[in-house]
């Protein structure tokens, strides 16, 4: 059985999911794809990176880092 991540390795996954979605205001995301990383859901990217990393909200992401 795998431990599970530290909160540092946790904020590191999101910060590369955030570098992945990258700026997505104003352009068409429904068109584009980002590997397993959808770009037509909706919300903050924060939000959606914390998601990925096991974070419970964009909020609780910035306070871990």
């Amino acid at each position: 059985m795998r431990k599970a991540f530290t909160v540092s390795e946790r904020v590191a996954i999101a910060e590369a999911v955030a570098e992945r979605l990258g700026k997505r205001q104003g352009q068409r995301t429904d068109l584009a794809t980002s590997g397993n990383i959808s770009l037509s859901d909706k919300g903050q990217t924060r939000d959606l990176a914390a998601a990925k990393a096991g974070f419970g909200s964009g909020k609780t992401l910035e306070a871990a880092m």
